[in-house]
């Protein structure tokens, strides 16, 4: 998580960040997935009044399909135990991802 003296913006442009991001984009890219999305991406059912809140994967959709279906595309075995959850930060008016968590 950022710390409270830690800029978002500035943090995001971190050319590590930037070749982390691109490698997360190019590992789980899909057949029919077009990246950045140019559908309607949505966060249902989650609420909060801190100023972290985790939102798992189920709750994101995009055009309807949530960020956990989208993630199996592809997949074999079993998937049970697999999780995906951000937790997102508040700063300045404006929602951060703050931290990503995966799980298997």
């Amino acid at each position: 998580m950022a710390s409270p003296d830690q800029d978002p913006e500035t943090s995001c442009n971190d050319p590590a960040v930037l070749e982390t991001a691109k490698s997360l984009r190019d590992a789980w890219a899909k057949p029919g997935v077009e990246l950045p999305p140019r559908g309607k991406v949505e966060v249902i059912g989650v609420t909060g009044d801190g100023p972290v809140i985790t939102v798992p994967d189920t709750a994101i959709t995009l055009d309807g399909r949530t960020l956990r279906s989208l993630e199996l595309i592809g997949g074999s075995g079993d998937s049970k135990s697999f999780t995906l959850t951000l937790n997102v930060e508040k700063r300045d008016g404006a929602w951060y991802v703050a931290d990503l968590n995966l799980g298997v």
